[in-house]
């Protein structure tokens, strides 16, 4: 035996080792960057204010068992993102290793056909939410726990001890009512072990009519499927769910009262088939590189040639070494392609079911929030063997492996592009409220914080915002002092109307947090107009729009009271391990301290900080955001230096209209005849 066939033996081990790896590479080169996005913010804003044991409260209304799996995960992995992105990895490896296995029992020979199975699965480029790792770790453990479930109930009819298999079943049905208790949607999976059950005996028996085949498998199914009936019992007729896209109650009235939504629901589910199978490998990908920046994309294709690469080293290894009567991936065998691809089709439809009769349609668009990209992740165990029996019925070893690689090294762009996209979310929410706390010491109790982004998609609910301010300015108090609100068109007409309203989070599931009551006549406005410009805080008294920012930041303008901004109080300062290190003191960090002076009307401190960041070469890449140093010159009565920096803000034409055409920008306390010349000067 030569040293390549001795190690040999050591094939699952190298098999499992590559998937780790590429795993690695595909998700763990940003995860110092990504931060903190989404329904993660209902984690941590109650772990760090409300406590850790408030955890398992927060989903009472819809999954009960997901809060106490966050209560757990957060006594062992605290507030460290890193941690959480580093375990959420390896909770999905998890997953991954034991649909490994149950691919590895149905086809024990086909070692690089199931490698490459599992291997894509890991990286499939229409799962986008990994980088979201506080949010969808329980998502990646749920699923470990029933991949295990299914891989332990195949294995049971495999052993021939009566013993054993009853061990085997009994441990699989309660690691199903584990995983059924904790995300409903997961059912699907349930038909994804009928199937597999199915397969499994009828490879045993393949002479065996399809009748008997079936009535011999559900027999194997019998006590799973008691345990899932027992489930939906209880689920449709005793558990009440307080949240519509869980309340499945009111699903069924719907349906009754509009049977053609039935309709748009198979619509739907027969369109994710493709979405699944097909868009999951090119939409995201398509949509990525159009808004790439070129290092960016070098470090992808980087990351995407070296992952290429370690498979086909494995590939060539495993061709070289496994023994000759064992190479039965390298044979053509259409019967095998034909197992693998109905199996796989049926495993998408399966698996799309429960998501697709709640009208949940997969789509792969670039919000981090509500992209329903989540729910492909079940699916694509499906979709990859579909893809994997259509690459072994091409004619030739080398085409097969050519768009293996293909596949593989597109899914490591994709998901470095994706975690790129997360990190500058982040980045803009981090600028955010470290320039906001330079720029407001504190915020009044009732301040309803509105934020604009220059990207729509960094947040689309209002907690997205108002939690983290609570965390920076209210960091100890139990019921929130503040909220917030998302500008769009939803809720422009609210804020302008100046009104009144409650808004409801997964905190008021907690007893004694009431629901957060919007006042907006308490509205705070502030603007992140575009990447590389400074927070700015709109004075609703003399509202200056900065050049970038969405047109309905000026709808709601007039309404952004600046007195909510409490100039005395001591500064309060994000907290490093939510927020990180403070931002370095470049432009930013005076603008906002001058902006903050000006408030004050301590113009002498304005100067002063203008005359600091001068003579470090600090200049703004707006220039509007001069003008609290050109307010200064003009109230201490230097003239001549306002209109030399006003000559600068001319080069804005549109900013030049605003001040131009907006009376009571400037006090009436300055003298006649200096605002008159400045003025004429600066509006000519």
């Amino acid at each position: 035996m030569d040293k390549k066939q001795g190690l040999f033996r050591f094939e699952p081990l190298l098999s499992l080792l590559l998937i780790i790896v590429i795993a690695a590479l595909a998700y763990l080169p940003l995860a110092g960057q990504l931060g903190i996005c989404c329904d993660a913010w209902h984690i941590i804003r109650t772990a760090e204010s409300i406590g850790v044991d408030a955890l398992p409260d927060l989903f009472t209304s819809d999954r009960p068992a997901v809060g106490w799996l966050y209560w757990f995960n957060y006594q062992v992995q605290g507030d460290s993102l890193t941690t959480w992105s580093v375990f959420t990895l390896m909770y999905r490896l998890l997953g991954v290793i034991c649909f490994w296995w149950i691919l590895r029992m149905l086809w024990p020979r086909r070692r690089l056909a199931t490698t490459l199975m599992a291997l894509l699965f890991t990286v499939y480029p229409g799962f986008l939410k990994m980088p979201d790792a506080i949010t969808y770790q329980v998502m990646m453990i749920v699923l470990a726990v029933a991949l295990l479930s299914i891989a332990l109930s195949l294995k049971a009819y495999q052993v021939s001890s009566r013993g054993t298999r009853i061990l085997l079943l009994a441990v699989s049905a309660l690691m199903g009512v584990g995983y059924l208790l904790t995300v409903e949607f997961f059912l699907g999976l349930e038909g994804l072990r009928f199937l597999l059950l199915w397969y499994q005996r009828y490879q045993a028996h393949r002479g065996e009519k399809f009748v008997r085949q079936s009535v011999q498998a559900l027999a194997r199914f019998s006590l799973f499927l008691a345990v899932d009936v027992i489930y939906l019992i209880w689920r449709l007729f005793f558990f009440q769910s307080r949240r519509v896209a869980t309340d499945t109650g009111l699903l069924f009235a719907q349906y009754r009262d509009t049977p053609v939504l039935l309709l748009k629901s198979l619509a739907g589910w027969f369109q994710d088939v493709f979405s699944v199978t097909v868009g999951g490998w090119v939409v995201p990908l398509a949509g990525f590189l159009a808004g790439s920046g070129l290092l960016d994309l070098f470090f992808s294709v980087l990351l995407g040639a070296v992952a290429a690469g370690l498979f086909v080293a494995f590939a060539r290894w495993l061709e070289r070494s496994t023994p000759l009567k064992e190479r039965e991936d390298l044979q053509e065998d259409p019967a095998w392609c034909r197992d693998v691809l109905v199996l796989g089709i049926l495993a998408v439809l399966v698996l799309l079911m429960p998501t697709s009769l709640v009208g949940r349609t997969i789509s792969f668009d670039a919000s981090m929030v509500m992209g329903w990209d989540r729910y492909s992740l079940l699916p694509a165990l499906g979709a990859v063997m579909v893809v994997v029996a259509i690459l072994y019925r091409l004619r030739g070893h080398a085409m097969r492996l050519g768009l293996a690689l293909l596949l593989i090294g597109a899914s490591l762009v994709t998901h470095y592009q994706n975690a790129s996209r997360y990190g500058d979310a982040w980045t803009e929410v981090r600028s955010l409220f470290w320039q906001l706390s330079w720029r407001a010491p504190q915020l009044a109790p009732g301040t309803v914080l509105i934020a604009s982004f220059p990207d729509a998609n960094t947040i689309s609910e209002s907690y997205h915002i108002g939690f983290p301010a609570l965390l920076v300015y209210y960091p100890e108090d139990v019921v929130p002092q503040l909220t917030s609100q998302v500008i769009n068109n939803g809720t422009a007409d609210e804020i302008v109307l100046q009104g009144s309203n409650t808004e409801w989070t997964r905190t008021q599931n907690i007893p004694g947090i009431p629901g957060i009551v919007r006042d907006y006549s308490q509205a705070l406005v502030v603007v992140l107009p575009r990447p590389g410009v400074c927070v700015h805080v709109i004075d609703g008294n003399a509202p200056l729009i900065p050049t970038g920012s969405d047109p309905l930041v000026r709808d709601i303008a007039p309404t952004s009271n600046i007195d909510q901004i409490l100039v005395d109080a001591p500064f309060h300062v994000p907290p490093e391990t939510i927020f990180g290190s403070e931002l370095e003191h470049d432009w930013c960090y005076y603008y906002q301290s001058a902006s903050l002076a000006a408030q004050r009307q301590d113009w002498e401190q304005v100067i002063q900080l203008g005359d600091e960041a001068r003579s470090l070469g600090l200049t703004p890449n707006d220039v509007s955001e001069w003008w609290p140093f050109i307010q200064a010159y003009l109230y201490g009565g230097d003239l001549e230096t306002a209109l030399d920096y006003a000559e600068i803000i001319r080069s804005d034409s549109r900013f030049q209209f605003e001040l131009c055409t907006s009376p009571g920008i400037l006090d009436e306390s300055l003298p006649v005849e200096d605002l008159a010349l400045f003025y004429a000067n600066f509006c000519r």
